[in-house]
């Protein structure tokens, strides 16, 4: 291991994978079948079952997922695409593979999706092909408005359920199984992980059908021939041995970190209440997975890299969230648009550390750096108006 890499005393994530999945990864690998093997079809099945759609298409990645059901969709050249302009880069740049144009709308400040009546004014003022509502950070959003949307102006809706597995909206519909299609993300810090790894979920047989040839270089299972330009999008037995363990541990480790954001919340309560910070918490849905606790500093003079920087002397790791992507140097063409949401939730918000096995002494230390922070603050703006 690098010595310039030092471990965290309080990790911001974890991955969830049980310890008896080492010996199923020993299994296989003695198996000699490390592609498109048993595991992968069980692991596909699981996912299926648990979110209740008829498709399940494992993939290598959530942004090869999203890629791969845009072009099985039949994206059409340069088609413009409604995207969050506060969401992980990698939801824009799917588009872009596929042949599209992303186009950003804001998100509300709320639970931090894209703003349905903005959408509603894009659709107005653009030729949208489609919109990809992403439920950001686990929370399963209700999908009835952007439905509506859909309906009226003719698009193409697409679920980026990325971090969201195991959430449900306050319509009990389960994350995942809305849209033409959906993608997860199997990336170690969600709660369902195969190290890297995507998967498209859809209830249409003709889109399933397109993405299993997708996958696996366009060729067509029944004859062997290609019929189309595909790829290789295959995930391997090993990270779906992975995928299918922590399935099976999901419902487990969403009780686990359940407790650990309450905790949190006792902790930070007065805090919250002078309207200092806020935990980001989805009022509606009737089921959150607790993929990532977001916290949004509400006092403009308490900037979050002191924050990051006070508990990084602790041992503590605090992340970022997402971005603004149309701030991006690779979207600089985009630069001019105006999204103030996106813009303040990028320079206002960071993760905080949540996983099954985090500790509730290990919140405290998190919630006491938190507090400190804002304490001294205080000190240092009151000083300030005393010598004014």
């Amino acid at each position: 291991m690098s010595k310039e890499y030092s471990q965290p005393n309080v990790p911001l994530a974890k991955p969830p994978l049980p310890h008896n999945v080492i010996h199923k990864l020993e299994e296989v690998i003695k198996s000699g079948r490390l592609v498109r093997g048993p595991y992968g079809l069980d692991f596909e099945q699981a996912i299926a079952e648990k979110i209740e759609v008829n498709h399940a298409v494992a993939m290598a990645s959530g942004t090869l997922a999203e890629w791969v059901l845009l072009k099985a969709l039949n994206i059409p050249e340069g088609a413009k695409v409604a995207v969050p302009a506060f969401t992980f880069i990698g939801v824009a740049n799917a588009v872009v593979f596929a042949g599209g144009t992303p186009v950003p709308v804001d998100i509300r400040s709320s639970d931090l999706a894209i703003d349905p009546s903005l959408l509603r004014q894009v659709a107005e003022e653009e030729d949208l092909w489609g919109a990809i509502v992403v439920d950001p950070f686990g929370f399963a959003v209700d999908f009835s408005p952007y439905e509506s949307i859909a309906k009226e102006h003719d698009l193409v809706l697409i679920e980026d359920a990325a971090c969201a597995l195991g959430s449900h909206s306050a319509q009990n519909k389960a994350a995942g199984s809305r849209g033409s299609g959906a993608i997860f993300s199997f990336h170690p810090r969600k709660l369902v992980t195969t190290g890297e790894g995507g998967m498209v979920t859809t209830q249409s047989d003709e889109v399933a059908r397109a993405l299993r040839e997708l996958v696996n270089h366009g060729m067509n299972p029944e004859t062997g021939d290609f019929d189309e330009i595909g790829f290789n999008a295959r995930l391997s037995e090993l990270a779906s041995v992975c995928g299918l363990a922590s399935v099976q541990n999901l419902e487990r480790e969403i009780d686990q970190r359940s407790l650990c954001f309450q905790h949190y919340k006792k902790e930070l309560q007065s805090w919250e209440d002078q309207g200092l910070i806020r935990l980001v918490d989805p009022p509606e849905a009737s089921r959150w997975n607790f993929q990532t606790l977001i916290l949004e500093i509400t006092t403009p003079e308490l900037g979050i890299e002191t924050l990051r920087y006070n508990a990084k002397s602790q041992g503590i790791e605090l992340g970022g969230t997402a971005q603004c992507w149309p701030m991006a140097k690779a979207y600089s063409s985009l630069q001019a648009s105006h999204h103030p949401v996106a813009t303040q939730m990028e320079k206002n918000t960071l993760s905080l550390p949540l996983y099954g096995g985090l500790e509730l002494n290990d919140v405290n230390r998190v919630c006491s750096v938190i507090s400190k922070t804002l304490e001294d603050l205080h000190r240092n703006t009151k000083k300030a108006g005393n010598l004014s």
